[in-house]
């Protein structure tokens, strides 16, 4: 479509809301220097998308958020994800299993969508920081990484030339010659790690759900205390692989 149906005003509204893609409250002054837009028309945005129920603001603080409008309007969305459907259950299992935090990832817009979550039954002694919805960078989490891997050697090189590595811990990939390293690694063994390159303490491990032509559907990944993760790795990653190949079988028997 040519620029010239493009409404600006609408265009600098998504720009706000892709700022709460890794933050999930900021001030309007906080909104103002990373749209750095006029602050007139981002008030008039502002007020206009609060009106609307996309996004509320703390009496408090003055802090904004995510509103319960597009927490609606992602769950339709997320609804019409037939692999979440199928997955959930298993993931359940997953979880009872393995007493860790499980979800269920899928890539979208070069970022990890996380389109399921099973909480882990324990206390929750790290913050991960994750929810239904929620979008991350490919090149630290484990699920993300996975994803890419199964994209063209054009397209990764593409991704790790453009994208921005922010340092998120001591552990985190910044450079491309790292990231290229750790994809190579991931076709090789069939799984990822996120060895706390997100999350201090915190330790990911993925693995993909295929169908029958081998093109990865989503991946499915357990999250835990670095810890434990290591002292069970082994187990993890059998059940891991176990359950993705339950939901791949299912997914198989329902016509598209």
């Amino acid at each position: 479509m040519s620029d010239q149906y493009v409404l600006k005003t609408l265009v600098n509204a998504i720009d706000v809301l892709s700022i709460f893609e890794e933050e999930v409250e900021l001030t309007p002054s906080e909104i103002e220097h990373r749209v750095k837009m006029n602050r007139t028309n981002l008030f008039r945005i502002l007020y206009t998308l609060r009106q609307g129920g996309v996004l509320e603001c703390d009496p408090e603080t003055g802090k904004y958020r995510i509103g319960m409008k597009l927490v609606h309007l992602s769950s339709l969305y997320l609804k019409r994800l037939d692999i979440r459907t199928i997955s959930h259950p298993h993931l359940v299992e997953l979880r009872d299993s393995l007493n860790e935090t499980v979800h269920l990832v899928v890539m979208n817009n070069e970022r990890a969508t996380f389109v399921d979550k099973v909480e882990s039954g324990g206390e929750l002694d790290i913050n991960m920081g994750s929810y239904v919805g929620w979008s991350a960078p490919l090149y630290c989490t484990a699920s993300g990484k996975l994803l890419l891997s199964f994209e063209s050697d054009e397209k990764v090189v593409q991704y790790a030339s453009t994208e921005t590595m922010k340092r998120y811990t001591h552990n985190t990939l910044t450079t491309k010659k790292e990231f290229l390293d750790s994809i190579a690694e991931i076709r090789e063994l069939g799984y990822a790690m996120d060895k706390e390159e997100m999350v201090e303490g915190l330790t990911c491990i993925s693995c993909p759900i295929v169908d029958e032509n081998q093109k990865v559907l989503a991946a499915i990944s357990v999250s835990g205390a670095t810890t434990r993760m290591k002292s069970k790795h082994d187990f993890v990653l059998t059940q891991l692989f176990e359950t993705a190949t339950k939901i791949a079988e299912i997914k198989k028997k329902i016509p598209n």
